[in-house]
């Protein structure tokens, strides 16, 4: 995810192991949750374009291994990053995170709403890291 700070992103790169993921899944029976996640990889940048989320990707990778998916909101920067890095990694998925796009979808639909505008405004006080862009990296055990 990126986080903006003033002239400044923050970009925060979550992950999973395989292992983990499938255990969750399959034994658990239950969806991932945030503490299932654990911080790959957090630094504070001028700019973040895609060259430069590619070359974060492929340092991670060495690290952790090439990721099995990376799921992200497709915010323009972290999309082209993670669009190059699926060029030179063609067998990782790329999943589009559908909470997001809900998201868009129902604030479109509510925009004309001024309860919604109202409720929008309060929400402009406050600002969570739930509405960053994100990139989840499930990465092999």
């Amino acid at each position: 995810m990126t986080i903006e700070l003033g002239a400044a992103k923050c970009l925060v790169i979550l992950g999973i192991s395989q292992e983990k993921f499938t255990r969750i899944v399959k034994e658990e029976v239950r969806s991932l949750q945030h503490e299932d996640v654990e911080v790959l990889s957090l630094e504070i940048m001028d700019k973040s374009p895609g060259t430069v989320i590619l070359e974060k990707l492929k340092k991670l990778a060495e690290c952790v291994g090439t990721p099995v998916q990376i799921i992200s909101d497709w915010g323009s920067d972290i999309k082209k990053g993670i669009n190059l890095y699926k060029q030179e990694n063609p067998g990782v998925i790329l999943t589009y995170d559908i909470t997001h796009k809900m998201a868009n979808l129902l604030k479109k639909e509510l925009l004309s709403d001024e309860n919604f505008k109202n409720f929008l405004r309060q929400c402009s006080l406050t600002y969570s890291l739930s509405s960053a862009d994100k990139i989840i990296f499930s990465y092999p055990s």
